[in-house]
């Protein structure tokens, strides 16, 4: 049996579709899977935040309540909660290629693929997609994306306060058009990878979109 997991940061189901608060986005591809799925109302996880999250998806242990002290160099912020995965702690992936299956991780959530956080452990392919957030990607003179900038914040510019979202839009320079958008280069990725990939089996895909994560 081969498994794909597609994983959304930040995904509110509750907000959007008929008679919700965000009714009026447009979802037609998941609602059409959606409707061919098993669909879970009250299933929540244990901790929401990005990586608390994945490391109980990963893992299949609970951490919460927030009791344990972990090493957090290299990696921020500092939030209960926000560490690596423990070396004791076997991850999904590795369980599955210790019993033959091919595993891939193809994800832009940056926060998984700083230095000791562990979430790449057991995975035989990485593909990590660059730009995302506060990803320390690419650098650059902040008036080089002045114009953009002034699209999204008050006048007159506070640069230090606006740090981050000048570190992303200099991440995302490049962008012309919606296939240069992160998540569309990780599910186009994600099909590369399955086009290369689906007649070794049995393999295990975990695709890990950032959007629709701010900013």
């Amino acid at each position: 049996m081969n498994v794909i997991c597609v994983c959304l940061d930040t995904f509110r189901a509750d907000i959007i579709g008929p008679g919700k608060q965000f009714s009026h986005i447009q979802t037609p591809n998941l609602d059409a899977f959606a409707a061919e799925s098993v669909r879970f109302r009250q299933a929540y996880g244990e901790g929401q935040p990005t990586l608390q999250i994945r490391r109980g998806l990963f893992t299949g242990m609970r951490s919460f309540p927030w009791r344990f002290n972990f090493d957090r160099r290299g990696h921020w912020h500092h939030a209960a909660g926000w560490h690596k995965i423990p070396p004791e702690q076997d991850t999904i992936a590795e369980v599955l290629l210790e019993r033959g299956y091919l595993t891939a991780l193809i994800a832009d959530t940056y926060h998984m693929f700083k230095p000791t956080m562990n979430f790449s452990r057991g995975f035989a392919h990485l593909d990590f997609v660059r730009g995302q957030e506060s990803d320390n990607w690419r650098s650059g003179d902040p008036r080089l994306i002045e114009d953009q900038l002034r699209q999204h914040v008050r006048e007159p510019i506070k640069w230090q306060r606006h740090a981050g979202l000048i570190n992303y839009l200099l991440n995302q320079r490049h962008r012309r058009s919606e296939d240069d958008y992160s998540c569309a280069c990780v599910f186009r990725a994600a099909c590369d990878w399955l086009d290369d990939n689906y007649t070794v089996g049995p393999f295990f895909l975990w695709i890990d979109s950032f959007d629709p994560h701010e900013p």
